[in-house]
């Protein structure tokens, strides 16, 4: 094999391992994104799911139910024509 040709083969050689290493380490970095990415959708769901209840909860404490029911057990109000009882435990 002429030298020539020699010298052209090895240049191709070490072009071929400079994209493929340059491809593999592409390829490493896109499978890092990727597992970045799933965790990222993951704890975007649990926030979703997070927010929902405290939507709920906040419906709830804005509600003339809560309101009630704060009134009943936490402040002893009754409504017209209930009696309250209070059970003494010995």
């Amino acid at each position: 094999m002429p030298q020539k040709y020699r010298r052209a083969l090895i240049i191709f050689i070490i072009f071929l391992l400079y994209i493929s290493f340059n491809f593999a380490q592409n390829y490493v970095q896109y499978l890092d994104l990727q597992a970045d990415l799933e965790k990222l959708e993951q704890k975007a769901e649990q926030l979703q799911e997070e927010h929902l209840e405290y939507k709920d909860k906040l419906e709830f404490a804005e509600s003339l139910e809560f309101v009630e029911k704060v009134a009943r057990e936490q402040l002893g109000l009754v409504k017209e024509g209930e009696t309250l009882l209070f059970v003494i435990e010995e």
